[in-house]
């Protein structure tokens, strides 16, 4: 396919979840509708794939998955200046932001892991050579170009975008007397975590795992130890929505005009 030829390569994003530790945040709604400035993070992150030219999406839905539906119905009329004839009903558009992205949703299961919702939508993906993924609560700037590239290049089945993320914990030094010399409050971990964004052959659809109602990251383990995923190294922008706290820190960043994963 090459990465020139991009109209039909597909990004599955996973939007099932219930995200229980940010409950206090998004009781109403989903994890990928919770809002960073006026928009939904889901929304952040197809906005970096599609100012790319990656805008054929699929949404893996799940919990609240009607609230991301209706979304997409009706964004629209929500995103437009509109005036109402009421008694035809007829409804004039006026200036607004109109994306021009292809979404399919797909209705993956309520308490459906992420495997079994990949393996749900085997159907849209089967065709093609590979499929890009991630999750619903994390957005970065990272190049996708060059990801898929990196994974053309390697004889692999996946290839995950690796990324340093910082410690949740303050860590502390100290010397032989129990003394501290030093303390540092959320390092940056020595070892890369996978921050998503990834790119998946035709092959990993046929995984047996998938059919189990079991996390995607469980194949790509059984993977890992054949040597058949690569990892690509993204030092650039990448943040998570998972706590409150991460809620409070992306709107922050927005506001300010500190946004890295803004690339649009």
């Amino acid at each position: 396919m090459g990465v020139e030829d991009k109209s039909n390569i597909k990004v599955v994003i996973l939007c099932g979840g219930k995200g229980t530790r940010l409950r206090e945040v998004n009781e109403l709604i989903p994890k990928p509708l919770v809002p960073v400035g006026d928009m939904p993070i889901l929304w952040h992150i197809m906005k970096g794939y599609a100012i790319q030219g990656y805008n054929n999406f699929i949404l893996c839905l799940g919990y609240k998955g009607d609230t991301i539906r209706d979304f997409f119905l009706n964004y629209v009329n929500n995103n437009h200046n509109i005036t109402v004839n009421l008694k035809s009903g007829q409804i004039t558009k006026h200036s607004g932001e109109t994306e021009d992205w292809n979404v399919t949703l797909v209705n993956t299961g309520l308490e459906s892991n992420t495997g079994k919702r990949i393996h749900a939508i085997k159907k849209y993906l089967e065709n093609d050579p590979y499929f890009l993924l991630t999750y619903g609560d994390g957005v970065s700037d990272v190049n996708i170009d060059e990801v898929v590239k990196f994974h053309e290049s390697r004889n692999v089945i996946g290839t995950i975008t690796g990324i340093r993320a910082s410690s949740k914990y303050g860590q502390v030094k100290t010397n032989e007397e129990g003394i501290a010399t030093q303390f540092v409050q959320y390092p940056l971990l020595d070892d890369r975590i996978n921050g998503g964004f990834m790119v998946l052959s035709k092959e990993f659809l046929n995984h047996p795992k998938l059919a189990e109602n079991v996390p995607v990251e469980d194949p790509i383990v059984e993977l890992t130890k054949e040597r058949k995923i690569a990892v690509y190294h993204h030092d650039g922008a990448w943040h998570c929505m998972d706590t409150p706290q991460h809620f409070e820190e992306l709107n922050k960043l927005w506001s300010s005009g500190k946004a890295g994963w803004k690339t649009w």
